[in-house]
This record gives structure tokens, C-alpha cells and sequence, in this order.
């Protein structure tokens, strides 16, 4: 689950992996005119550090899960439902699938690309405070989270790492590895910074959804104890590299 929520394809080789970079498979380039919304309601500015460029129209959640085989996310769905309730897995199941598509502006929001960058990776997480009743104000907060090394198993007996208020950086192994800044002030953006965001129109212009926050706060908070974004294909795949023929042959 966590592997489809950090955007990480199941690449079976080194030799798939290079071969998918030639062919340009996993760019995530985006297209001014596929994001022309996003950016005038946020007017072409990064939501979290004022920055005007270079920026880039980031997805709530990971593009690629909408593009994910049958199985693959009825599994995703599946171990969350494991943890919330069918009423709640299903809310957020059709604000993603549903028939407004993924590059809807209220899926989006405008980033820097090394904010883009880092919360794909679960470097961050925002946690949605409030949204103004005439729904042009949206108030969220911002929470750096601390690198936790990946682990093939877990003890349930160890209590996960609280979200610290401190923190002006993303850290491992308490030695800070990025941070941000406000353009406007340069100081460092800290855990618990208020974030405003606001539209001049709620109807075409609307705020990124409520639901879809709060399932980015869920998971990215869950993605970061976890350590999978930082693992290796073969941490996460033990049979990452042997050919087909090997892998059957040695299920025999």
C-alpha cells in the first residue's frame, strides 16, 4: 500500500529501471495547460513558501494510483479499510476515482519542486485546520517528520515517534537533512507553521479537498515511520532481480 502511496512503480530489474528512465516513463513533468487552474487560483505561487519559481502543480495524492492495475487497487483500498471505516475509505475513494478526474483543481495544489519533491517522499505533512464556510479560505499546518529506517517487521509493542512541534527541518538520526524558507521573510518554515490558502472562486476555482488532506496527513505521517520511501527495491522485493525463469524455479 505504501509503496503505491509514495509513487514507487514495482520494478523487477535494474535493467527495467533504466530502461523506463530512456524511454522517459516516469517523468513527472506536468503541462501548463493540464494545470492552468491550479496555478491561477494559487496564482503560480508555492502554497507553502511564497516562491513564483521554479514551481510545479502537485497532486495531493500520487497521479499514479488512479493508474494502478485492478488488483493493485482494490489492494490499496483493501488495508485501509483494515484500519478506518467502509464509510471513510469510500469518501476517499470517490474523490479520487471519481468523474472530475485526477488533474482536477481541488486535487492539486502549487509547490516548489523541492517542496514537491519532499512530500512525495513523506518529508512533511500538511494537516488541514479549517475551511471557511463561503469555502474560499482554506487554513492548514505544516509538520516536518523525522526519517525512520525501513524494517522488514515491526514490534506492535513500539510506539510509533510523536509528530514533534519543533522542528525546522526534516531530520535523521536527529541531523537535519532539508528545510524550507519563506520568500517573504527568510526565516525557516517550523513544524506548526500556518498555512492560508484562498480562491476567488470556490465554484471553478475550488480549494484542495478536505478529504483528500486528510488521508495526505494519514499516510504520509504513516509513510514516514515506516521507512519504505527510503528503502531499497531489494529491501522492499526479495526477489528484485532474479529472472522470471530463476523466481519459478525456485518456487518449485
Amino acid at each position: 500500500m505504501l509503496t503505491i502511496w509514495c509513487a514507487r512503480p514495482k520494478w523487477k530489474s535494474r535493467d527495467e529501471i533504466e530502461s523506463a528512465c530512456e524511454n522517459d516513463q516516469i517523468s513527472d513533468e506536468d503541462s501548463d495547460a493540464d494545470f492552468h487552474e491550479c496555478k491561477l487560483r494559487d496564482e503560480s505561487t508555492c502554497v507553502i513558501t511564497g516562491f513564483r519559481e521554479p514551481i510545479e502543480s502537485a497532486h495531493i495524492y500520487p497521479v499514479s494510483l488512479g493508474h494502478q492495475s485492478k488488483a493493485d487497487q482494490a489492494q490499496f483500498w483493501d488495508t485501509l479499510s483494515l484500519f478506518w471505516t467502509s464509510e471513510k475509505v469510500e469518501s476517499w475513494k470517490a474523490e479520487i476515482l471519481g468523474p472530475q478526474g485526477t488533474e482536477h483543481c481541488a486535487h492539486l495544489m502549487c509547490l516548489s519542486n523541492i517542496a514537491h519533491k519532499l512530500g512525495e517522499k513523506g518529508r512533511f505533512a500538511l494537516y488541514p485546520v479549517e475551511l471557511s464556510a463561503d469555502k474560499k479560505t482554506l487554513t492548514l499546518k505544516l509538520f516536518w517528520l523525522p526519517t525512520i529506517a525501513y524494517r522488514t517487521e515491526q514490534s506492535l509493542k513500539r510506539s510509533p515517534s510523536p509528530v514533534c512541534r519543533d522542528l525546522t527541518s526534516h531530520s535523521k538520526d536527529g541531523v537535519p537533512y532539508a528545510t524550507s524558507y519563506k520568500l517573504a521573510t527568510d526565516e525557516k518554515i517550523q513544524s506548526g507553521e500556518i498555512l492560508t490558502l484562498r480562491t476567488t472562486d470556490p465554484v471553478n476555482l475550488p480549494l484542495p479537498a478536505i478529504k483528500l488532506l486528510q488521508l495526505q496527513w494519514l499516510l504520509h505521517r504513516v509513510l514516514a515511520m515506516s521507512g519504505v520511501a527510503n528503502a531499497s527495491e531489494e529491501d522492499l522485493d526479495p526477489d528484485f532481480g532474479i529472472p522470471p525463469g530463476a523466481r519459478n524455479m525456485l518456487a518449485s
